[in-house]
């Protein structure tokens, strides 16, 4: 779970830092992107015949539709820093308690910021990245192991961006995403879930 000095000290660290600070940025990467991405979490999941299995002792799935927007702080022939703002709206299904046979049905929506790290081979054809993420979530209702409503959600992604046109870049990314209220209010097991995105990033 994620400890609540930890999440400040986190968000005062975005807040300030999402300022332009860094100069030595390239006139020739520095637009600014926007991206839309659909996505689907869940505790086991099979990626290119890799299964990866959470070993948690809930149900907990969800469908994601995400906006991003991108502001570039640092970036150079191949390297680059830049601020991400996620805009979320989530459809989930899950289990109120481990042993239940019905699966309920419910919406999350949220916001989150964070960093991304790339770098750029064969002229910008093709781009690999780190972004990691948090921010305030809203959960309608979830599994009894996590009281629902004001919640806090971290993201942690690895991805490619490839090259479909100028300025336009099929993008590809899965990761791990955590989400409970940072000890706020009981109860507070966590959430945890296994993500796969893809959609379209756009240069503006």
């Amino acid at each position: 779970m994620i400890n609540y000095k930890q999440l400040c000290s986190c968000i005062l660290i975005i807040f300030f830092s999402s300022q332009p600070v860094f100069t030595q940025i390239d006139s020739s990467h520095h637009n600014h992107k926007i991206g839309f991405t659909v996505g689907y979490g869940s505790q086991v999941v099979n990626l290119l015949g890799i299964k990866i299995d959470l070993k948690v002792p809930y149900f907990y799935d969800v469908y994601l539709f995400e906006f991003d927007y991108y502001l570039p702080l640092y970036s150079n022939k191949t390297w680059s820093i830049e601020t991400q703002l996620r805009f979320v709206y989530g459809i989930t299904s899950y289990k109120k308690k481990n042993n239940s046979l019905s699966i309920s049905k419910n919406n999350e929506v949220g916001v989150s910021s964070g960093f991304l790290i790339g770098k750029s081979f064969f002229e910008n054809f093709l781009k690999i990245y780190f972004v990691s993420s948090i921010g305030p979530y809203f959960s309608f209702d979830t599994p009894d192991r996590q009281i629902s409503g004001f919640l806090f959600c971290g993201n942690y992604d690895v991805g490619i961006n490839l090259e479909l046109r100028k300025n336009v870049y099929i993008d590809l990314r899965t990761g791990f995403r955590h989400i409970s209220n940072a000890g706020l209010r009981n109860p507070n097991g966590g959430l945890n879930n296994w993500m796969i995105n893809g959609g379209l990033v756009i240069e503006m």
